[in-house]
């Protein structure tokens, strides 16, 4: 990340984007009002794939961006086919968002520039352990009383830390009572070769799942499968909101991608803890250097 270019923000979005008060203002008021609603953003290698596929033209993508769609962001059997397929159903999801988290990505501007969302917002902003660390605002606060489904591969982890979550460092400051139940999505990084399904045949299977669960708001950290499952659970006439990586984050669960993070350091203590062993699959070092674990 330390990477990206300079922010460059088109005047057809710019027009459209929210501070980080109006943002977690705005997620806030819809969390509590009675309308679906869904907010979203790009994953790093979700974003790759459709850029090269819908804005280049590319049906055939290399082997090396491949192998990162099925090893990173789980995009099981991604053959030229299930690709396109993905890249038009993810594209279509993102569209759906009222707001739109982005990154200094170029590919990833482009693409928001034709998904014409109702707002848009810097990446971070959608994350409320960034908000809550900077501004002390948090659009968690607005959970209260509210039924939530957590969609995460860590779902034992978050079950151990939500209950105990009044003695964990910071989140025990930004985290309110709420009921919550978890579901595992599709595993499906890094093992791509050893399940049966698609990554089309496996979302159709989960979405057929999520039907039968009852909450009132959905937090998603689901891979490639995170915008779709959003989107879907908008059309329902719920709320979506999809987290992306940090979500487990929220939970004061560690990672390594947040360790060197400067605002992260006085935040990770007492009650933070690793996702349990069982939830670290084999090969989990090949997926950015095991960031999530």
């Amino acid at each position: 990340m330390a990477n990206k270019p300079d922010f460059v923000i088109p005047p057809n979005i710019k027009e459209k984007m929210l501070s980080v008060e109006s943002a977690v203002e705005y997620i806030s008021d819809s969390l509590r009002s009675e309308k679906s609603f869904m907010f979203s953003r790009f994953g790093n290698i979700e974003g790759e794939v459709v850029a090269e596929i819908l804005l280049r033209g590319n049906r055939q993508p290399t082997q090396h961006l491949r192998s990162k769609a099925r090893n990173n962001a789980g995009i099981a059997k991604p053959d030229n086919p299930t690709l396109y397929k993905f890249s038009v159903e993810y594209m279509a999801s993102i569209c759906r968002a009222d707001l739109l988290g982005i990154w200094n990505f170029p590919d990833q501007i482009r693409l928001a520039q034709y998904s014409h969302n109702k707002h848009y917002c810097h990446m971070n902003y959608l994350d409320p352990v960034f908000t809550w660390a900077h501004k002390k605002i948090a659009w968690t606060t607005a959970l209260k009383g509210k039924k939530v489904l957590l969609i995460h591969p860590f779902s034992c982890s978050i079950e151990y830390q939500y209950q105990r979550r009044s003695s964990i460092n910071f989140i025990c400051e930004m985290l309110p009572d709420f009921s919550l139940q978890t579901l595992k999505p599709p595993q499906t990084t890094q093992r791509t070769n050893e399940v049966e399904f698609s990554w089309w045949e496996q979302l159709e299977m989960f979405k057929k799942q999520i039907l039968e669960l009852d909450f009132d708001i959905a937090i998603i950290g689901a891979g490639a499968y995170g915008a779709p499952l959003a989107a879907f659970i908008k059309q329902l006439g719920l709320k979506a909101l999809h987290l992306g990586g940090s979500t487990q984050l929220m939970f004061g669960i560690i990672g390594a991608r947040w360790e060197s993070r400067g605002y992260m350091k006085s935040i990770i203590a007492n009650g933070w803890k690793r996702p349990f062993e069982e939830e670290k699959h084999s090969n989990s070092n090949l997926i950015e250097g095991g960031c999530y674990w």
